[in-house]
C-alpha cells in the first residue's frame, strides 16, 4: 500500500514538471514570437549612406527578395518591406560597402514562429556601375537579382535562386544548392564550381582566356562565346557533353573536373 502511494506521487511529481515544462515552452515561443513581431513590423523602412571612395560591394542575403540596382541618386538607398525576424545592416566596412541581415538576441524561435517575408532593394549611385569594384553577392535563402558593372565578380549560392546579368572581368561561382543564372560579358576568366542544384551560366563578349569548371554534383551548363578552345576533362562519374571546337594549341583553356552530376559545354 505504502509503495503504491510513493508510485502515485512519483507519477504525480513527474506529471506536474512535465506540464511545466510544456507550459514554460508554450509561453517562451509566445512571448519571443511577440518579441520577434514587434522586431519584424519595425524592420521595414529605408537607410541611405555615403558611399564615395568605396572600393568594393559585399552583400548577404539570408531570407528576403533582394534587387541590386543602379540609378540617379547621390548615396546608397537599401529599401526594406515586410516583415521578417532578419534585421538589415548596411554600413563601409574597410572600403566596402557591406549590406547583410541578422538576427537579434530575442529573433528565436521555439517551435513555430512566422519567419515573415522581406522585399529589400539596394539602389546604387550610378557613377558606381563603372566596371573598377569588385562585388561579392552570397544567397543563403531567397531569391537575388542583381546587374551592374564590375571588376571581379564572386557568387555564392547556398540555397535559393540567383539571376545575375551585366559585365565583369573576372567571375567566381560557387553553388552549393539552390539555383543560378548568370549571364555575364567580357570576362577574361571565370571560376565556376557546383556540389549541388544547377548553373547556367553564359559568358558573352571576348573570348575568356582561362574557365575552370568543378561539378562534385548537380547540373552545369556553360555558354561560351563561338571559338576554339582548348578543353582538358577529368570525369570520374556523372556525364560531360563537349560541343566547342577545340585545339592543344588554343590559348583558350577550359578546365573540367566531374566527380559527379553533369557538366555541358556550349557555343553562343
Amino acid at each position: 500500500m505504502n509503495s503504491f502511494k510513493q508510485s502515485s506521487r512519483t507519477i504525480a511529481i513527474v506529471a506536474s514538471v512535465v506540464g511545466g515544462v510544456v507550459l514554460l515552452g508554450v509561453g517562451a515561443t509566445a512571448a519571443v514570437a511577440t518579441f520577434g513581431n514587434m522586431n519584424a513590423s519595425n524592420s521595414g523602412g529605408s537607410q541611405s549612406l555615403d558611399v564615395t571612395g568605396i572600393n568594393g560591394v559585399e552583400v548577404v542575403s539570408n531570407a528576403a527578395d533582394f534587387e541590386l540596382v543602379f540609378a540617379d541618386v547621390s548615396e546608397a538607398q537599401l529599401d526594406i518591406t515586410g516583415n521578417s525576424t532578419y534585421r538589415w545592416e548596411m554600413r563601409v566596412d574597410d572600403g566596402d560597402l557591406v549590406v547583410d541581415s541578422k538576427r537579434g538576441f530575442f529573433d528565436f524561435c521555439i517551435g513555430w514562429c512566422n519567419m515573415g517575408e522581406q522585399q529589400v532593394t539596394l539602389t546604387l549611385p550610378s557613377e558606381l556601375d563603372s566596371g573598377k569594384l569588385d562585388a561579392e553577392l552570397q544567397l543563403n535563402a531567397g531569391t537575388l537579382n542583381a546587374g551592374g558593372s564590375w571588376n571581379d565578380l564572386a557568387i555564392e549560392v547556398n540555397a535559393g535562386a540567383l539571376e545575375f546579368g551585366g559585365s565583369a572581368n573576372a567571375l567566381d561561382t560557387s553553388v552549393s544548392a539552390g539555383r543560378a543564372i548568370l549571364d555575364v560579358d567580357g570576362a577574361r576568366t571565370a571560376d565556376l564550381e557546383i556540389a549541388a542544384g544547377q548553373l547556367i551560366a553564359e559568358l558573352t563578349g571576348r573570348t575568356p582566356g582561362e574557365v575552370s569548371v568543378d561539378v562534385s554534383a548537380g547540373k552545369l551548363e556553360l555558354t561560351v562565346p563561338d571559338d576554339t578552345y582548348d578543353v582538358r576533362s577529368d570525369v570520374s562519374a556523372g556525364s560531360f557533353d563537349n560541343r566547342l571546337d577545340t585545339s592543344s594549341n588554343s590559348s583558350h583553356r577550359i578546365d573540367v573536373s566531374v566527380s559527379a552530376g553533369s557538366a555541358a559545354l556550349r557555343a553562343g
